[in-house]
């Protein structure tokens, strides 16, 4: 009698945890969408400022989120792409067409300025790039290391938050 006891106890335990565990968690809900090979461009006037390629996109409607896994995005200036950046995963913020990028972040103009860090904000409506993580920036004449950052698609216009250390083969004259 004690043995059928545990047994049926151990059968209705592990029947309740298989059943939880397939349960989506609180507050998480599924996606509305999910596709495969995601393409999308951000333009205004017919201009465009950026496009985004994904392997995969969850769309999130009643979030206004769209989750990307390894993003591609190329930032544009006069129908001209300046630069693009490369991340492990992403975020689209569908009614500000805001970006978030993480893990092994990077952006790449097309003169050869490289921004390497961890995380990062496109914010669409000002234009600027913005995190306050760690941050390296390499090009041909210098490298340097900071904490935080703003700047333009084309890293032309950086700002670095804190002290910053690096080093150049550049000569003041």
């Amino acid at each position: 009698m004690k043995l059928h006891f545990a047994i049926s106890y151990c059968l209705f335990t592990l029947c309740f945890f298989c059943q939880n565990s397939s349960r989506p968690k609180e507050g998480k809900s599924p996606p509305s969408q999910i596709t495969l090979s995601f393409e999308m461009e951000e333009s205004v006037s017919g201009n465009k400022l950026y496009r985004i390629y994904a392997q995969k996109a969850l769309l999130y409607e009643d979030k206004g989120e769209i989750a990307v896994i390894e993003p591609r995005v190329y930032f544009f200036t006069n129908c001209q792409i300046t630069s693009y950046l490369t991340a492990r995963e992403g975020k689209v913020f569908t009614k500000t067409s805001d970006l978030v990028a993480k893990g092994e972040v990077v952006v790449a103009t097309e003169d050869s300025i490289y921004l390497f860090t961890d995380s990062l904000v496109w914010n669409n409506s000002a234009q600027k790039i913005e995190t306050d993580a760690h941050i390296l920036i390499k090009n041909p004449q210098a490298v340097i290391e900071g904490e935080g950052l703003v700047s333009d698609a084309e890293l032309s216009k950086i700002t670095i938050k804190s002290e910053i250390e690096g080093k150049s083969d550049y000569e003041f004259k």
